[in-house]
């Protein structure tokens, strides 16, 4: 390291900073599609798109671990093929429960629900050099248009909760507490802004989302009514996940919803992934700003929490005057497992889509 890292273990601890082999990487392999490693678990075959299957790795080195011979890991084309064979015991996990279902697993004996507050959040994205989002103040705005509790009402079946201020989570000592409250849905606020910002008539803009996966559609479907109440003609544009995933590398939409996770534990860890320059999802939208820049590496270079403390929350207050994204809403986030799963758990907060490495742990009761 060329200084002092204060956030270096809390990444060094992620799955996606897993080691991989030299060895593999030098002789031309590819660790996309071929497996190495030392995990519970070994890769036994593996058909993209239908199915992929591990078998208990026989030199794991914590003894008498992991305790499952095999998982089969089977991709479904939309949640209510891959909810059915949940509900029906025909699958002992199942990831992305839609939270309409919420209720019938807590509710079912033979099923049980492992969910964890502030997984991940919503959101809307611009993108800072389309018109007329290439300017702050009309983003800034458009914090006070959305209605953040019909969102989570109706989309969420009133599992989530409103982000109000900065986007760490309440229960991570990154979260900026004097924020809290400061973007409140109040429409003649944002109309008000708006005609500040030279826009009081609104204006034409197109709204990219996908239809795959109902809690995009819906939240966006509500920013679309949201934006017209204020008097913003906006046009919803639907395609396929694939079809988001590279209109938004190639930076091709004006702004879009997005579900995103809130990351580790620490502030670093979110919001430099996002608003960092040099950051890919900073670049996708075109966002620069020396003054976040230079927040958060004095923030990592900082070792203490309570000295680090106030440089986070002057980043998020800088980045919610400028305003590249509008946070909507935290999300809970859950998996369902049949009663005889044991061992599995739900890791708390941004932690939550790590929760996968207590398959490790993981056994059926066939009692």
């Amino acid at each position: 390291m060329s200084g002092p890292s204060a956030p270096l273990l809390s990444y060094l601890a992620f799955v996606s900073t897993a080691i991989v082999s030299a060895s593999l990487l030098e002789s031309g392999g590819d660790p996309n599609t071929e497996t190495n490693g030392t995990g519970p678990f070994m890769l036994d075959s593996r058909e993209p798109g239908v199915r992929v299957v591990v078998v208990k790795n026989p030199e794991y080195y914590r003894d008498g671990l992991p305790y499952l011979d095999q998982i089969d890991f089977i991709p479904y084309a939309d949640e209510t093929t891959r909810m059915a064979a949940a509900l029906g015991g025909e699958v002992s996990l199942a990831e992305y429960v839609p939270w309409k279902d919420y209720e019938t697993i807590r509710n079912d004996d033979n099923l049980t629900l492992q969910a964890g507050d502030a997984a991940a959040f919503m959101c809307v994205m611009y993108h800072t050099e389309k018109e007329p989002f290439n300017d702050p103040a009309v983003r800034y705005a458009l914090n006070f248009a959305f209605d953040k509790q019909s969102i989570i009402d109706i989309v969420f079946f009133g599992e989530g909760s409103e982000i109000t201020g900065g986007l760490v989570p309440p229960e991570l000592w990154g979260h900026a507490e004097e924020l809290d409250g400061m973007f409140t849905y109040d429409p003649d606020r944002a109309k008000e802004l708006l005609a500040e910002a030279g826009y009081p008539d609104g204006f034409d803009c197109t709204l990219m989302s996908t239809s795959q996966y109902g809690m995009h559609q819906g939240t966006a479907e509500i920013v679309q009514q949201n934006l017209s109440d204020i008097g913003i003609n906006c046009d919803l544009e639907l395609f396929d996940w694939p079809t988001v995933v590279e209109r938004y590398a190639q930076g091709d939409f004006q702004f879009r919803i997005h579900g995103l996770g809130t990351g580790g534990v620490d502030p670093d860890t979110t919001l430099t992934q996002y608003f960092d320059s040099q950051a890919a999802a900073a670049k996708n939208i075109a966002f620069q700003d020396d003054q976040v820049d230079e927040l958060l590496a004095e923030g990592r270079s900082l070792v203490e929490q309570e000295e680090r403390k106030p440089v986070y929350d002057q980043v998020q207050a800088r980045i919610a005057e400028l305003s590249p994204y509008n946070f909507l809403t935290y999300r809970v986030q859950a998996e369902v497992t049949r009663a005889d799963v044991l061992g599995y758990s739900h890791f708390p907060g941004g932690l939550g889509f790590q929760s996968a490495r207590t398959l490790e742990q993981t056994k059926v009761d066939c009692g």
